[in-house]
Order: C-alpha cells, then sequence, then structure tokens
C-alpha cells in the first residue's frame, strides 16, 4: 500500500529530528511523534540548516491546529539565515495561506482562518520586498530564491475565487488581500532577478481584473527586448487575463510583437494568445494575428487561429488570411480558420464557397469544422444545402450527424 504523504513526511522527519528528554505536554499538537513546541524549538535554535528546514516542514503538517508554530515559520521566512529555509518557509507560507483560505467549516474558526491567511500573506509580501542584497549581486542572487516564492505564492492563494464567486463576505475579504499584493508584485517587475520577475508576472496575472492598476508596468516589462524571454512572456499572459481598458490599451504593442521576425517564436505565440483572451478588446490586432497565420512556426499558427476565433466576427481586418489558413498544412490551423469563417456572417457569400470545399478535406475534424462553419452562417449559405444533403448519406457517422444538424439550423434561420 503507498502511504500517504504525511506518512512519509513524518518517516523523513524523524531521520532529522531526535526527540530530547522532555517529552511534549499531551495537549500539544503533533505530527508523528514530534510536538509543535518541540519543532518551533528545533526552528528557532538548531544550528543544523537542514534540521530546520526537517522541523519546518513537521510544522507545516501540523498547520491550522497551531498558530504559534504558523507565528514561527513567519519568523523563520523573515529572520532565519539560511536561504533554503527561508525559501521553504515562504513555500509553506503560501500553502498555510491557502489552507487557511480553503476551510470554511466550522465557521466559527473562520475569523481566525481569515487572520491567520492574512498573517501570511503579509509576511510574503514583506519578504518579497525586503529579502535582498543590492551590494552582493552573488549574495543577491540566492536571496533571489525567497522573493520568487514569496511572488509566487501571492498569486495562488485564493485565485480560484476569480471562476467561482459563491461567498460574497469572503471574496471582500480576500480582494482586499489581492488588491494590496499587487503594488509589491508590480514593483517586483523591477526585480534585478529574472525569476522573481516572471513569477510577480504571472501572479498579477491570476489576480486578474483587481491587476489592472498594473498594467503600464507589465507593457513596459513585455516591450523591454533585454529581458528574459519568461519574463516577457508571463507579462504577456498577464496583460490578457487582465483585460479591461487598460489592457486594450497594449493591443498595439503586442500586435508588433505578434509579426516581429526579431521576436523570438515563443513570444509571438504569446503576444497572439494575449490578444486572443482579450476578446473584443484584443480586435485591433486582428490585422496582425491575419498575418501571423503565415508564420513559419505552426504554434504560433495555431495560437493566432485560436486568438481570432475569441474574437469572432470582429476579426474581419483577417478575413483574407483566414481564407488562405484553410489550405495550412496544419489541420488544427485549419479547422480553427473555418470555425472563425462560420462567425462572418456578414462576409457570408464571400466565404461559403470556401467552406464548402473543405467539407471534402482528408481529416475528419477538418470537415467537421466545415460544415458546422455552414451551419453557423445562416441563410445566406443556403447555396450549400446540396452539399448538406450529399453528406447525410457519408461513411462517417460523425460528418451525417454534423450535415443533419447544419441543415436545421439552415432551415431554422430561413423561417425565422
Amino acid at each position: 500500500m503507498r502511504r500517504t504523504l504525511s506518512a512519509v513526511a513524518a518517516t523523513l522527519l524523524a531521520a532529522f529530528l531526535l526527540p530530547g528528554t522532555a517529552r511534549p505536554a499531551d495537549d500539544d499538537p503533533k505530527f508523528g511523534e514530534f510536538s509543535a513546541s518541540y519543532l518551533m524549538g528545533i526552528l528557532k535554535t538548531d544550528k543544523v540548516a537542514k534540521k530546520r528546514r526537517a522541523a519546518l516542514s513537521g510544522l507545516e503538517q501540523i498547520g491550522l491546529r497551531s498558530s504559534k508554530g504558523i507565528l514561527t515559520i513567519i519568523g523563520a521566512l523573515k529572520d532565519d539565515e539560511d536561504v533554503e529555509v527561508r525559501q521553504a518557509a515562504a513555500q509553506a507560507l503560501g500553502r498555510l495561506a491557502q489552507k487557511a483560505e480553503e476551510t470554511r467549516e466550522p465557521k466559527e474558526e473562520r475569523p481566525r482562518n481569515v487572520e491567520v491567511r492574512d498573517g501570511c500573506l503579509e509576511a510574503l509580501r514583506g519578504s518579497l520586498q525586503k529579502d535582498k542584497d543590492p551590494k552582493d549581486p552573488e549574495k543577491d542572487k540566492k536571496r533571489a530564491r525567497v522573493r520568487e516564492a514569496c511572488a509566487t505564492a501571492l498569486g495562488r492563494v485564493g485565485s480560484e475565487l476569480l471562476i467561482i464567486k459563491k461567498d460574497a463576505d469572503r471574496e471582500k475579504s480576500l480582494i482586499a488581500q489581492f488588491t494590496t499584493s499587487v503594488p509589491a508584485l508590480t514593483e517586483a517587475l523591477k526585480d534585478a532577478d529574472p525569476g522573481v520577475r516572471a513569477a510577480a508576472a504571472e501572479s498579477l496575472g491570476r489576480l486578474s481584473e483587481y491587476a489592472r492598476e498594473a498594467v503600464p508596468a507589465l507593457v513596459e516589462t513585455f516591450k523591454d527586448k533585454k529581458a528574459d524571454r519568461f519574463v516577457r512572456g508571463y507579462a504577456a499572459f498577464a496583460i490578457g487575463r487582465i483585460g479591461g481598458a487598460s489592457a486594450k490599451e497594449a493591443v498595439p504593442t503586442l500586435a508588433e510583437a505578434v509579426t516581429d521576425k526579431d521576436t523570438p517564436a515563443d513570444l509571438r505565440r504569446s503576444a497572439a494568445t494575449a490578444l486572443g483572451a482579450l476578446k473584443d478588446d484584443g480586435a485591433g490586432g486582428a490585422a496582425a494575428l491575419g498575418k501571423a497565420l503565415q508564420d513559419a512556426n505552426v504554434d504560433v499558427r495555431r495560437a493566432a487561429a485560436t486568438s481570432l476565433g475569441q474574437i469572432g466576427a470582429d476579426a474581419r481586418a483577417a478575413l483574407s488570411a483566414l481564407k488562405d489558413a484553410v489550405k495550412d498544412q496544419d489541420k488544427f490551423v485549419r479547422a480553427q480558420a473555418l470555425h472563425v469563417l462560420g462567425t462572418m456572417t456578414q462576409d457570408a457569400d464571400d466565404v461559403v464557397g470556401i467552406l464548402i470545399n473543405a467539407t471534402q478535406d482528408q481529416v475528419l475534424e477538418v470537415r467537421l469544422a466545415a460544415i458546422e462553419a455552414i451551419g453557423n452562417l445562416g441563410p445566406a449559405a443556403s447555396v450549400a444545402n446540396g452539399t448538406l444533403t450529399k453528406l447525410k448519406t457519408d461513411a462517417q457517422a460523425a460528418v451525417r450527424e454534423a450535415a443533419t444538424e447544419a441543415l436545421k439550423k439552415l432551415a431554422k434561420t430561413e423561417k425565422n
């Protein structure tokens, strides 16, 4: 039988920490045979960093059962002399803050859990800003691992509430923490270490609409051609996730990068993806995405096709390129281009012939995309009735079903 993570951690802990003669009090919360007070003593005073990290791991397993244990981890993040211990403390505090955020029952414990969460996040913000050694680049490079862990944690705690919003009071409390973290993360975009900058950009993206004030700094980060490409990639990700009027102002910058051959392919892809994430607001980059459909890199072409689909009918500036893309060597690009053409009802007369031809593609997914696109075009696609009727007898069941559904759509739109 496989052992649980806690069981494995307890075994590892026992390998490092041998209990002393003093036995813990019975009411002291334990992890395995070790009490919180014993582990706190090790973390505070032991001279061996490996033992302190082991004790820290044990305190994390005890978790919300010991407020003093959490405070001791916070103290380790601030004051421990070993970088690896501080890094482990930052990671542990991020997980503990998340656990405190997720724990709703019993309800009487919620205020305490909120305090724990907020205390952990405050400590993470503090170390993100202060755990530095600007006078010694080599030492600062090591300390950057702590800052990176802090930046990562600040974007992960509670971010699922941006998708599922059920508890208004809980959300309000958490959003207050989001908005408090944004300035610290924005400042971290200027950090000397690329790992810290990338983590800060990613976390700002995870905080989504609550990080809108950070967009100008993210744009500058993305425009910095001297920056690490991962930093720039996460900046593009963040801009797309945040959205809104401020992000719309980034469209020209993203569009320029999409078509710049000197920009690395992964960044062209990131810029294209960000434009799609902006949806209607990304329409100003449609022409650039159209050009990207001819990119030599297939991942860039795929990202451009997907983003044009997210923009939809407002992507008319890419119409000519989309018509060419239905002949792309990549089946995903062909299928996605057909889907987008199916949204352009105002240009139905111009594209229906292309869609009819695509129903004969050798790849099933592409054929289905063409058939569905014809149905989505409405009355102007009635010239395809004959083609769809023939496809109702196709050898492929999926094609027969798709053709039948498309004919129903055309009949329905004609009646309306």
